[in-house]
């Protein structure tokens, strides 16, 4: 399956702001296409190995992580800001 376009189709469907990794490496981020902002150093601060989960980088930035069973590959859903 290609995630990178998964993430992309869903970002244009949505609105909701969603990046594809294989391994720590971003592939797609709609972060980036939006405003060509590097989203790539953040990524190393996540707990990757953990799945599904909910975790931030602050008290008020929150993402959603879902690691694809079976493959390296993570999609990160957000960050939402509370």
């Amino acid at each position: 399956m290609d995630y990178a376009a998964y993430g992309r189709a869903y970002f244009r469907a949505t609105g909701l702001l969603v990046s594809v990794l294989r391994g720590e490496e971003p592939v797609y981020s709609a972060l980036t296409e939006m405003l060509g902002a590097d989203s790539g150093k953040q990524w190393h601060d996540l707990p990757l190995d953990a799945s599904p989960c909910f975790c931030g980088l602050s008290d008020t930035e929150v993402f959603g992580l879902v690691h694809v069973e079976g493959t390296e590959w993570t999609v990160v859903l957000g960050p939402v800001f509370n």
